[in-house]
């Protein structure tokens, strides 16, 4: 009886540790992405990979590389509640990227063809039942493609969805010459039907700034747009 009473315990415990070890070290997070590693469609390369499976996690030099399309940052950190996925839920409390950049494969269309190519028509995103995106943030984002490029300084983000619709509560645009701050509501599925609240300024020449607020409303088909322009250029648009 000892005997067996012992082997209980330890068929307990033993899972338990591992389960604990998985979780919460280093080496049980690289080890959890060594077995997932064979099972992805793509490739995904980095230099170091530190934290633990339920955060936070810091993804060191990351780069992806698929069909002529590079993905690259210098630094990842992700930190999120892993049990809500038990709910079918992604809860994440903070995501910062450093250095993202994105060279696309090089485009050989001429502008004759670009022209008479068809209307770009945007997928449906199939969204989990509900999920959670805080303190989400892009620093140096740059996008490159035929030796042309586009920089941002920064990126923000904070969202939630529910079912198949998208609440934006902020997102921040900021370069050099211009910001912009979006609000709304977005459901990326069919037309894209949107209520967005758009505030955004410019830097033209001499230091002056022109400045717009107002709204977007509509789908993809037929939109609404109402802005009130002000600094140099005053004028409302409805």
């Amino acid at each position: 009886m000892k005997k067996t009473g012992l082997s209980f315990i330890v068929l307990l415990i033993v899972p338990v540790l591992f389960l604990g070890w998985l979780t919460t070290t280093e080496n049980g997070l690289n080890w959890a992405w060594k077995q997932a590693e064979s099972y992805l469609p793509v490739e995904l390369g980095f230099n170091r990979l530190e934290g633990s499976l339920i955060g936070p996690i810091s993804i060191k030099e990351f780069e992806y590389q698929q069909d002529g399309l590079t993905v690259s940052a210098q630094d990842i950190t992700l930190d999120w509640v892993a049990t809500a996925l038990l709910a079918g839920n992604i809860n994440v409390n903070l995501l910062h990227i450093q250095s993202l950049k994105i060279a696309l494969e090089e485009d050989t269309t001429s502008d004759k063809e670009a022209v008479s190519s068809q209307r770009i028509t945007l997928p449906d995103i199939d969204l989990p039942w509900r999920m959670l995106l805080q303190n989400a943030e892009i620093t140096d984002f740059q996008l490159m493609q035929n030796e042309q490029s586009f920089s941002l300084n920064r990126i923000r983000l904070d969202a939630t969805s529910l079912f198949d619709s998208i609440n934006i509560k902020q997102l921040s645009i900021d370069s050099d010459i211009f910001n912009i701050n979006i609000k709304g509501r977005l459901k990326p599925v069919h037309e894209y039907p949107h209520e967005l609240d758009i505030n955004w300024q410019y830097a033209i020449a001499d230091n002056e700034i022109i400045k717009g607020e107002g709204s977007l409303s509509g789908n993809l088909k037929q939109a609404h747009v109402l802005q009130t322009l002000s600094g140099p250029l005053q004028l409302t648009l409805d």
